[in-house]
């Protein structure tokens, strides 16, 4: 079974076809509907089928990530786009209705802990909510203080 998001987006119904593809119905523009075919696991499919707006703003979180990451492994898991870096995430971002999620952020020294605050949700989840600027400073220093981590655990 491929990793095919069984739940309704916001922006259409994926469905597996079973193969490793996906077909994805998605509203656009004037309330048209869509239908793309594309390889599940590919995060370029996952962004395209936001709604617009949200697409711009993600594909500007995922170019923040690949600049801090440029040797990471990009691919979809759990549903939603990653970076790896030998086998390992570093980082996994989902867009939903209202925020973008950055997932797993776990505590570090008081003057992170001071910077990710007001962005903390959970215990190792950020929400970025799309009615404020997206803080791309805020990213890096999450991805970052991530990679060190791992390279720590090595």
């Amino acid at each position: 079974m491929t990793e095919v998001s069984k739940r309704q987006l916001f922006t259409g119904n994926a469905q597996d076809l079973g193969d490793g593809r996906a077909s994805m119905q998605a509203r656009c523009g004037l309330g048209m509907v869509v239908t793309m075919e594309h390889d599940s696991k590919d995060v370029d499919f996952y962004i395209a089928a936001l709604p617009e707006g949200v697409r711009e703003i993600f594909a500007a979180v995922r170019q923040t990530i690949a600049n801090l990451l440029p040797e990471a492994a990009e691919m979809i898991k759990y549903d939603m786009p990653s970076w790896q870096l030998s086998g390992r995430p570093v980082i996994y971002a989902a867009a939903w209705k209202h925020h973008i999620g950055l997932y797993p952020v776990y505590y570090g020294d008081a003057a992170f802990e001071a910077a990710i605050g007001p962005y903390r949700v959970k215990k190792d989840t950020v929400r970025l909510v799309y009615s404020k600027p997206i803080p791309h400073d805020i990213i890096a220093q999450i991805v970052v203080a991530r990679r060190a981590q791992l390279e720590a655990e090595s």
